[in-house]
């Protein structure tokens, strides 16, 4: 049983295999968040725990089949009121993933699109990874040259 603290005060307590994303929000408003389902569908909490503590607690509890953490890039409010892009963490099991796709030039430094699903829910996250950096294998594409010719 995993016992964590909310960030609006309160404990949540689950089971390991109720979790399905670990995430540590791009906007910074709290330290970490599970998306997770008890049985009432999919939900999402914030934590007032730190990040890198809940993952380690989620990989000792074999919360995720085989594992795998990205660096999300979304869009978010900056301090004067304009969009600004901003970078979190997200774990899950790499079965969450139920497509992808390349971006060859992202215009905030994502690289790939993931198409995930948790229970019946769906949702898009950019990462800074590319696809092949996510399977562990050199990138085909050509070298970019830091010269024009």
């Amino acid at each position: 049983m995993l016992k964590l603290n909310l960030a609006a005060g309160g404990r949540l307590e689950l089971p390991a295999y109720a979790l399905l994303a670990v995430m540590k929000p791009s906007d910074g408003s709290n330290p970490a968040a599970v998306i997770h389902d008890l049985g009432a569908g999919l939900q999402v909490d914030q934590l007032s725990d730190q990040y890198g503590f809940v993952r380690k607690l989620a990989l000792d509890g074999a919360a995720f089949e085989n594992p795998i953490e990205v660096e999300i890039v979304e869009k978010i409010a900056g301090e004067d009121g304009a969009t600004v892009a901003a970078r979190g963490k997200v774990t899950m099991s790499r079965n969450s993933i139920i497509g992808r796709r390349d971006i060859a030039v992202g215009a905030d430094g994502e690289r790939a699109q993931l198409f995930v699903q948790f229970g019946d829910g769906r949702m898009t996250l950019l990462v800074s990874e590319s696809l092949d950096e996510m399977d562990g294998v050199e990138s085909q594409a050509p070298a970019m040259s830091a010269t024009p010719a």
